[in-house]
């Protein structure tokens, strides 16, 4: 059972035309993949797919109580922040799936030396909400970010200096935690799992660009997760179930 805050991961797609894409079939974790897009070149063609799988079932705190709920639909309804020159499109024509669905998005386009920069790409998602015992339908709108950069041209990809970044998914996780990096120049990268109070409770370095951790054994409940080399550091909320 799902809580509500994986709406944020839901979905990755636009309302703008329809994609010739395929989704992940190996994708079934709801959320997004992959979680950092590769970086484009300019005055070179462009094109990846983000496979994603949305939740169906999940739980809310209404009126001070908890309840079961089922997720009926999302839409995806405005993203900003979309380079020049390049287009969304999902692979339904409304953008809209259900519960439990699995779908895919494609981000195409072609970027010239003006557009030499790091983007952070918004989602705007809205999802509706059966919940069980009370008869009715919830709406929730939600949104999250995710990383692109455009480097190379007249001006160099030294000149964007890109900060590093880290995505963990899923989040919420019961047992793999999935760690993908960006732009790490450094390595060794030490990764820091706590309780709120600070206690802590897993670490690892990690080596290479991407990994593992596993969270199986850790207390449930909503910790927080560090990554930190001796240039970078940034802290974010990681729930266990």
């Amino acid at each position: 059972m799902k809580k509500i805050y994986l709406l944020t991961l839901l979905t990755f797609s636009a309302f703008l035309g329809y994609a010739q894409c395929t989704p992940d079939p190996n994708w079934n974790t709801n959320g997004i993949s992959p979680s950092i897009l590769p970086n484009g070149n300019v005055n070179t063609e462009y094109s990846t797919i983000i496979s994603f799988k949305t939740p169906k079932d999940t739980s809310l705190v209404y009126s001070g109580q908890q309840y079961n709920a089922t997720i009926d639909s999302a839409r995806a309804e405005t993203i900003k922040n979309v380079p020049p020159g390049f287009t969304w499109a999902c692979n339904v024509s409304n953008c809209t799936w259900k519960g439990g669905d699995k779908g895919c998005a494609l981000l195409s386009g072609k970027a010239d030396s003006t557009n030499l920069k790091y983007y952070e790409i918004k989602v705007y998602v809205r999802s509706w909400i059966t919940v069980q015992g009370l008869g009715f339908q919830l709406e929730r709108l939600d949104s999250s970010t995710i990383d692109f950069y455009i480097t190379g041209g007249k001006n160099s990809v030294q000149n964007i200096a890109p900060t590093p970044k880290f995505t963990f998914y899923p989040n919420p996780v019961k047992n793999t935690l999935q760690i993908e990096t960006q732009n790490l120049i450094e390595k060794n990268t030490i990764i820091t799992i706590t309780d709120l109070a600070g206690k802590v409770l897993t670490t690892k370095t990690l080596q290479v660009n991407n990994g593992t951790i596993d969270v199986a054994d850790l207390p449930k409940g909503l910790h927080l997760i560090n990554f930190k080399n001796s240039n970078y550091s940034r802290t974010q909320k990681l729930v266990i179930e």
